[in-house]
């Protein structure tokens, strides 16, 4: 190897040395993720106790740092339903009841780890609600008191 190429390979380990240096500067400014919620929506709020077959919602996930401050997942976020025969959750956090029982589902950053879960009960389907009835109006004449 030449004299020239010997110094290009040197520059080129200092320089690799100086970025690790530089990336670990920058991780240790970003804040600590120490938690991380999940909750399940339904209709703009938190989910309640139970919904009934066939409703959908959305969820939150979001981490937080010591300090308490809110910071942005570091990874991709994973979804699952640990009973996808009563609830099933996709890409982007929205669920769907799909049969009666309880589950819960989760989120997962990838990026550091965290996750956290939220329950779900799900009844069957209610009764169907009457939209509409005909009744029967039957006048019967009386004498008039006088």
């Amino acid at each position: 190897m030449s004299k020239h190429d010997q110094d290009m390979l040197k520059a080129v380990q200092d320089i690799s040395k100086w970025l690790e240096q530089i990336s670990l500067a920058i991780q240790s400014l970003k804040p600590k993720v120490t938690e991380a919620k999940f909750q399940l929506q339904y209709k703009g709020a938190a989910m309640p106790v139970t919904v009934n077959v066939g409703a959908t919602g959305t969820s939150i996930f979001q981490e937080f740092a010591a300090d308490g401050s809110s910071v942005a997942p570091i990874g991709p976020v994973d979804y699952a339903s640990d009973n996808t025969a009563v609830a099933t959750i996709d890409a982007n956090g929205n669920w769907t009841a799909v049969g009666a029982g309880t589950c819960n589902c989760s989120a997962l950053d990838t990026g550091n780890g965290l996750t956290a879960s939220d329950g779900a009960t799900v009844n069957t389907a209610p009764p169907p609600v009457a939209t509409s009835a005909t009744f029967q109006l039957i006048v019967t004449p009386t004498k008039r008191r006088k």
